[in-house]
């Protein structure tokens, strides 16, 4: 009798554990920082239009830093997916590194490639 009294119990905690996870709120207006690659693919974008624009920030508003021509190519060090409230705010972004300088590029002025190698066939071409 004990047992079943025990089991009961375990029973009645997990159940009610898990009742109470399916009612918790989540706070979907949390903006989360750029996300580091942390596998390898996709490592290598190559500038697919005549040159693209390297920001400051992830956002078409923001400063330009410099300009890359087509047939780029650059390892991306980070990505962002913009301000999806914004449709003319663009994105997705990749983070790159130029002449000693950090920017962001946005996904419509490139090609983005799992290889270095697939890059450079690609950039072949661009240029």
């Amino acid at each position: 009798m004990r047992k079943i009294r025990v089991a009961s119990l375990l029973f009645a905690a997990a159940l009610a554990l898990a009742l109470a996870s399916c009612f918790s709120s989540v706070d979907s207006s949390i903006k989360l920082p750029p996300t580091p690659l942390l596998s390898r693919g996709p490592g290598w974008i190559v500038v697919k239009t005549a040159y693209a624009r390297v920001k400051e920030k992830p956002s078409r508003a923001s400063n330009d830093l410099a300009h890359v021509r087509g047939g780029g190519e650059f390892e991306i060090f980070a990505v962002d997916l913009g301000d999806t409230t914004d449709p003319n705010n663009g994105g997705p972004w990749y983070r790159i590194k130029t002449d000693g300088l950090e920017g962001w590029i946005e996904a419509a002025d490139l090609d983005v490639f799992s290889s270095r190698a697939q890059a450079d066939y690609a950039a072949a071409h661009y240029r």
